[in-house]
This record gives structure tokens, sequence and C-alpha cells, in this order.
């Protein structure tokens, strides 16, 4: 998770979703001429949002480069979002709709990591030396 945070300070997430909640909200105010309106927060919210959710897979695509860059399996990233996928179904978490949600699906954010570690896993086996077969030349 550090290098999931890290990601955020890296592409700096909060200076960008500052100016483009600003950003939003100017035009939000621009065409229905209030600024101070509940209408014009609407667009507002939903286009933060999405922001959100853009800046949250930005900051696990670093997370997955830093673990990799660390030597560390990202197996141990997709394990956590497995124990809380399990916890969000107990507590009926997932009943949310997704254009409402600040984060990915925590489904979505599994199956990517399911992709990583399959090209660890094909990396590792092509990396692998292969073993003499048993009665070939220099073999015992």
């Amino acid at each position: 998770m550090l290098g999931h945070e890290l990601g955020h300070v890296a592409h700096k997430h909060g200076t960008r979703r500052i100016f483009q909640s600003m950003g939003v909200g100017i035009l939000a105010g621009l065409i229905w001429g209030d600024f101070s309106g509940t209408a014009a927060s609407v667009p507002v919210v939903l286009g933060t949002l999405q922001y959100s959710r853009d800046f949250e897979r930005e900051a696990d695509a670093f997370a997955i480069a830093f673990l990799r860059t660390s030597g560390v399996s990202t197996r141990h990233l997709r394990e956590f979002f497995i124990r809380l996928e399990a916890r969000e179904e107990r507590k009926h978490r997932g009943s949310i709709p997704d254009f409402l949600s600040t984060h990915p699906s925590t489904e979505e954010r599994i199956e990517r990591l399911d992709a990583e570690v399959q090209k660890e896993e094909a990396a590792t086996e092509s990396a692998r030396p292969a073993l003499p077969e048993p009665g070939a030349a220099g073999s015992n």
C-alpha cells in the first residue's frame, strides 16, 4: 500500500484534484449561472469521482512498478485486495454504484493484478534455466 500512496504523491494527485474540481465548478457555474446552487454541484461531484477513480488506477500502476523495482511480487498486493473484497462483501459495500465510488471496484483491481501476477510467473518461467535431460552428455 505504501507504493500506492507514493503513486499519489509522485503524480501530484492532490494538487491536480484541486485544480480539476475548481475547473469543473467554474464550468458548471457558467452553464447554470449559479455558482452556489445545488444543481451546479452535481456535475462537480460526479466529475471529481471520475478523476478520483483515474487517480487510483494511476496509483495502483505506480504500486505495481514500485513492487517490481523492489523485487517484490505483485501477488502480495493482489492478496490484500482479495481480503479487502471479502471484507466489503461482509459489510455489503458492493451495493454502491461504480459511478458514485471514489475508487475502482475491488474486482477490477484484482483482475488487473491477476494479469500482473501471470506476467511475473511467465517471466520467471522463461528465465529459469532448462535442466539437462537424464543421460545427456555431461550428466552423471
